[in-house]
């Protein structure tokens, strides 16, 4: 896990916001997921070239900044003369549409789940947890590999092996957390009431829960991301032409020795997101978490 930010004092004074509500919110990955989040959705536009269009003269173009390159592709060309920042910029949009809807699918499903395990108990949360259990056990890359074998690799598989393995992660967690909560004065007084069990995990457990699945929601969107890129590595994401950050890496494992801006700036681009995404998930875990807001 990524070190709390507090830790980073040395550049705390210009990357983080020193007062008001947002007082610690890192600045520069905000920036970085603004940057993500709006190149997903205006990637086609923005994108200064077309990112599947081959032009076999302009291949191997180094970036602007080293010999024989050129501005006209500031970050260069591949192989077959597609601009590397354009398929940076397009493929922004498939990693977040992944992360997106396996939050919606693993996530929501999940802390669901574990909201019911937690309260109820007894055969309900054994029967849950073992299934958890049994879901972690599976390593994801072979889920992914068999669904593609199955299947054939799509954007749909990676989604469906990703969710059948993240739903545990927050079910486990949110889980742990409901046990505590379950046994709180405002809990035993709703059931006195006559509250319905739905209504009680509902009206009084979740928002006692919530900061845990956003604090979750956000450091998970980073693993997500990482395997959607690690399954499109190893094809068994999403298949070409459609370019994502993964399948740029591979297609230029075999010329890092001298063609290495073809790796490198997908790489870097990936690196930065998902480092992103867990500082701000850390951040998130100071405000909301009472005890670190103390400190």
């Amino acid at each position: 896990m990524i070190p709390p930010i507090k830790n980073l004092s040395p550049l705390r004074s210009w990357i983080q916001f020193k007062t008001g509500p947002l007082r610690g919110f890192p600045i520069i990955p905000g920036f970085i997921i603004f940057l993500f989040v709006f190149t997903a959705f205006f990637g086609e536009i923005l994108a200064p070239y077309s990112a599947t269009e081959l032009n076999l003269p302009d291949k191997f173009i180094p970036p602007f900044f080293q010999a024989n390159g050129s501005m006209s592709h500031p970050l260069g060309t591949d192989m077959l003369g597609r601009d590397i920042l354009s398929r940076i910029i397009v493929g922004a949009a498939p990693s977040l549409i992944v992360a997106l809807t396996v939050v919606i699918l693993g996530g929501v499903g999940g802390s669901a789940l574990g909201i019911i395990s937690g309260y109820y108990g007894g055969k309900v949360d054994v029967v849950l947890m073992r299934a958890a259990d049994a879901t972690l056990s599976f390593p994801i890359i072979l889920v992914a590999m068999l669904l593609a074998v199955t299947l054939g690799p799509s954007i749909r598989n990676v989604i469906l092996a990703i969710s059948i393995i993240i739903w545990a992660r927050y079910a486990r967690v949110v889980r742990g957390e409901v046990l505590s909560v379950r046994e709180r004065d405002f809990v035993a007084l709703a059931k006195v009431a006559g509250a319905s069990g739905p209504r009680i995990m509902f009206r009084h457990i979740f928002p006692n829960v919530m900061h845990t699945i956003l604090v979750m929601i956000t450091l998970q969107v980073g693993f997500i991301i990482v395997l959607e890129a690690t399954l499109s590595f190893l094809g068994a994401g999403i298949p070409p032409p459609t370019p994502v950050w993964g399948s740029l890496i591979a297609e230029g494992k075999m010329y890092i020795a001298g063609e290495w801006w073809i790796s490198f700036f997908p790489g870097l681009s990936l690196a930065l997101v998902v480092l992103s995404f867990n500082m701000l998930g850390d951040w998130l875990r100071e405000v909301l978490d009472p005890k670190l807001r103390q400190v």
